[in-house]
């Protein structure tokens, strides 16, 4: 009994040792520099890597290429052994905190590491970042992977500068959860939309054609989906659908022109679905009607593009700043105090 007892005070001591940390330290320095010889060489591999979390590129791309990959899954051991390190140093600290109290600085710096590797790995595999994501002005989109959450765009104004170009755009966003409006923000550049780990930031704008224009016998018409139009034989227009841009099968994979999908509503009568390509006739359905529809300019609609990036470790590592921060200054506090007394040799 006795010597498992000094077995596990011998692992303890181990765990607890400076010199394992500085060992696990200087290894990972040197696996992060290997693989950082390593990437440039393979672009293929690890171009998309800031542009997902750490999760979801192994899942992607990672996995694939075990031979490039290998020391980011040696280097994340590494560092969790150093952490483990640390909270180890931190609880046996705590059991002896009459006695070390005096170096509470440094020991707060490592519980500020243990914190932020915690965070890390947090927001690596339970993150997610989603670039290139267009919302129109007035439209109401999910956010991607946050159920029950929901962006609206409310306006795109970009921001010129002196010369007349654009420098900065400036989007009007609203985060819901159902019909509740958790934050609204005018997102600009470095200025990002956020909550609880939320980050949404618009890195661009521009135009989306989402209907057209046409004159005939009723005036001004203008179709887009959603779009009712009373019908001279007394029925109705309904477009559902709308799509400015696609292939035909069997043509080449050559973009077609713009096509509408909808159908014609008559009391006692069931729906009549039709599709119109704008370079053609009018379908039969839509010439009994005695609807005539002349094309006239298409229908665009300001979008700002995003990015969304959720970290659920934002918080985390933000307390985990804060304590290093603290420790830092507390260190410093006592480093000069015992300067003054004698008890440091000087810089």
């Amino acid at each position: 009994m006795s010597r498992f007892r000094t077995m596990l005070t011998d692992l303890w001591k181990l765990c607890c040792s400076l010199k394992l940390a500085i060992v696990l330290a200087t290894l990972a320095t040197l696996t992060a520099f290997a693989g950082s010889l390593l990437m440039p060489a393979r672009p293929w591999i690890f171009a998309q890597m800031d542009g997902l979390s750490l999760g979801e590129w192994f899942a992607a791309q990672g996995w694939n290429y075990p031979e490039a990959t290998w020391w980011i899954g040696l280097y994340g051991a590494l560092l969790l052994l150093l952490g483990l390190n640390t909270a180890c140093c931190i609880i046996d600290w705590l059991g002896h905190l009459r006695a070390r109290w005096r170096k509470s600085g440094e020991y707060l710096i490592h519980l500020g590491f243990v914190l932020l590797l915690a965070a890390y790995l947090w927001g690596s595999l339970a993150g997610f970042r989603v670039a290139g994501e267009t919302l129109a002005v007035g439209e109401i989109r999910p956010v991607p992977r946050l159920p029950g959450h929901y962006l609206r765009l409310h306006a795109v104004e970009p921001v010129l500068g002196s010369s007349g170009h654009p420098m900065d755009v400036r989007s009007t966003l609203s985060l819901l959860r159902g019909e509740t409006v958790l934050v609204r923000q005018a997102v600009r550049a470095n200025h990002p939309l956020t909550w609880k780990g939320l980050t949404v930031l618009g890195v661009s704008f521009g135009q989306r054609n989402d209907g057209f224009r046409f004159a005939g016998r009723l005036g001004t018409v203008e179709l887009r989906p959603g779009s009712r139009v009373a019908l001279p034989d007394g029925g109705e227009l309904h477009i559902s659908d709308y799509r400015p841009n696609g292939l035909r099968r069997g043509n080449g994979g050559q973009a077609f022109d713009p096509i509408f999908f909808g159908e014609i509503r008559r009391p006692g009568h069931p729906p009549e679905a039709f599709r119109y390509r704008l370079r053609e006739p009018l379908p039969p359905a839509l010439v009994q009607t005695g609807l005539d529809l002349r094309p006239q300019a298409p229908l665009q609609r300001p979008v700002s593009i995003l990015t969304i990036h959720y970290d659920p470790g934002l918080n985390l590592a933000f307390a985990g700043a804060l304590l290093m921060t603290l420790g830092i200054l507390l260190a410093l506090g006592s480093f000069y105090r015992k300067r003054t007394r004698g008890d440091r040799p000087r810089l």
